[in-house]
């Protein structure tokens, strides 16, 4: 697993990008080999995974366009460009390796090339497909960062990323621990992403996450489809409080009102629903509050499928 240590102005830099980034929608698509690009980017991403030099996190509030990120693409060192390919490639680089660490510009040249055509016919197509899930669902994480704060935020990003103070722990099949040393870390919506993708480069560390799709005809959360089935799931009421946990995250008083049933029955069913992973709890000062998880989101939208 990859274990993150956030300090104090780790967690005060923690931020939430409001679009994917085009670089890493490129190289993640490639490295799962989702289409069949050349061997310029094939040679550079495979095996679900990528350099991070790659995709450089921007310095603003929101990801930069495709030619701005791919400048600052041809701007990386080239001591960094050779670290990270002997490390992605265990030391055996080939001639197209050797030519990027060099820093040839014919090279450069090329592996502009490749990108804009993978962009253009596979990755544009398919975040502008995606854009109205990754709208609703960066809403749905800056509404709980907002009422939750980052606790509440952490809770919602996937169920393969946990929050075990002051620990960011995400699932992964190799072993890590991360300090970005006040930092931050960095949430981007993925479309291309199938489970938590964490890029580790210390001084900017992001992780991009799958966005949940609803499936067709199903409903946003709190709307009218499903809500039968739902509560044939869990019950009426413990239905309820999920769903007003959805629509914006509260107390347990609060939640019990919107709910309409009484706080100590509420109590009994957020505790259900925690230890289901349907929600996660943090506290702000003496009060607890209650956001839905990204499993969550994906049962009440229709995204789970069996």
């Amino acid at each position: 697993m990859i274990r993150i240590w956030l300090g104090p102005d780790d967690l005060a830099r923690t931020r939430l990008l409001p679009a994917p980034l085009p670089l890493h929608e490129v190289f993640a698509t490639v490295a799962a080999r989702a289409t069949r690009p050349g061997r310029e980017l094939r040679d550079l991403a495979h095996a679900g995974a990528y350099p991070d030099f790659l995709a450089p996190l921007p310095d603003g509030p929101a990801p930069e366009p495709l030619d701005a990120s791919l400048s600052r693409l041809a701007d990386t060192g080239r001591s960094r460009i050779r670290r990270e390919l002997v490390a992605f490639t265990g030391g055996a680089l080939n001639a197209w390796h050797h030519s990027l660490a060099a820093g040839e510009r014919a090279a450069f040249h090329r592996l502009i090339d490749a990108v804009r055509r993978e962009h253009d016919r596979h990755t544009a197509p398919a975040c502008s497909d995606a854009s109205a899930d990754v709208q609703r669902d960066v809403r749905a994480k800056a509404r709980s960062l907002a009422l939750s704060g980052v606790e509440g935020l952490f809770g919602t990003i996937h169920p393969r990323v946990r929050w075990h103070n002051p620990v960011l722990v995400v699932d992964a099949d190799h072993d890590v621990d991360l300090r970005p040393n006040g930092a931050g870390v960095t949430f981007v919506p993925s479309v291309a992403a199938v489970r938590p993708w964490v890029g580790t480069d210390p001084a900017a560390l992001f992780i991009a996450y799958p966005v949940a799709s609803p499936q067709p005809g199903s409903a946003a959360p709190g709307g009218p489809a499903g809500e039968d089935s739902l509560a044939a799931l869990l019950g009426r009421s413990r239905a309820a409080v999920l769903r007003a946990a959805a629509d914006a995250p509260g107390t347990t008083t609060d939640l019990a009102r919107r709910a309409g049933i009484s706080t100590p029955s509420a109590s009994q069913h957020l505790a259900v629903l925690r230890a289901a992973g349907l929600l996660t709890t943090s506290r702000r000062g003496n009060a607890a509050h209650h956001s839905v998880t990204s499993l969550a989101y994906a049962l009440l939208t229709g995204g789970v499928s069996g």
